[in-house]
């Protein structure tokens, strides 16, 4: 008996330290209850108790690192992450614990460089995202593996990759929440990317459109301000496969009031110098 009551008592102490980080937002105390729940797991005991505390010490851990990017929460993330999967029946759980281990995997490869990173974290997140049940797609699980996949793409090349990056992003940037403003202009991005790979103007075309949905979903300042940022990229590109003059104007247009509604210094001096190049090419064109 008594083996399991520093259990018990880490177990507590992660969960009150948990509430506080809910309460307060002081990430000092989330660190404490990353480490917190992997010394109660550490310590092992009755099955349910051992699961939930791996799931939450693999989830604290990441919540911590992308806050406070420090490299042993990311390992604590994965490795805690890998033993709940291994332990966990209810499948949303199985899924929400995967998600973190692929996610927490490709922040590592981003860190490293090391390739069998990538590809675990490909795996993880396929699975997770064929696990999902249908009709119910999950954005935040699906764009881990947009972000996984759009990735090994940079690094080998292959065309299949980007498709399928593609594929997964048009069904998360179909699902109304609040990702999905991320989601569609990670679309239009993948898309304009496979437009230039494949040498076909199709793909621009629904860049366009994804980039112009995600400016009327946009309800902030900022927000509206990036989303325009992107939609005019999207349009000089088009202009610059097509030699549409008239999707240059637009570049012109929504560029000018990307700046107009940017309060960020630096990257509203960004915007400017890119208005700048779309005017003089503007000038090109109609001297």
């Amino acid at each position: 008996m008594s083996a399991k009551w520093p259990s018990v008592s880490a177990h507590d102490e992660a969960e009150r330290l948990s509430q506080r980080y809910r309460t307060s937002g002081d990430v000092n105390a989330l660190r404490g209850a990353a480490h917190e729940y992997m010394r109660a797991a550490s310590m092992g005991g009755e099955r349910r108790r051992l699961c939930y505390d791996l799931k939450e010490a693999s989830g604290t851990a990441w919540e911590l690192y992308e806050t406070e990017p420090e490299l042993w929460a990311l390992d604590q993330a994965i490795s805690a992450g890998r033993a709940a999967a291994g332990m966990v029946r209810e499948p949303l759980t199985w899924i929400a614990v995967v998600t973190v281990v692929g996610a927490a995997l490709r922040a590592k490869y981003e860190v490293t460089g090391e390739r069998p990173l990538l590809q675990e974290s490909i795996t993880a997140l396929r699975s997770a995202c064929a696990a999902l049940p249908a009709g119910s797609p999950e954005p935040a699980v699906i764009q881990h593996l947009v972000v996984a996949l759009r990735l090994a793409y940079k690094d080998c090349g292959a065309v299949d990759l980007l498709v399928e990056a593609v594929g997964w992003g048009r069904v998360a940037a179909g699902v109304p929440d609040r990702l999905q403003i991320d989601a569609l202009l990670r679309l239009a991005g993948n898309l304009s990317l496979l437009s230039d790979k494949m040498g076909d103007i199709a793909p621009l075309g629904e860049a366009r459109r994804a980039a112009g949905q995600a400016v009327r979903l946009a309800t902030t300042r900022a927000e509206r301000s990036e989303c325009l940022a992107h939609l005019s990229n999207t349009l000089r590109h088009l202009f610059m496969v097509t030699g549409d003059i008239g999707a240059l104007r637009e570049a012109v247009r929504t560029r000018t009031e990307a700046i107009s509604l940017c309060d960020h210094p630096g990257k509203r001096s960004v915007h400017v110098m890119t208005l700048s190049g779309l005017h003089k090419s503007l000038r090109e064109q109609t001297e």
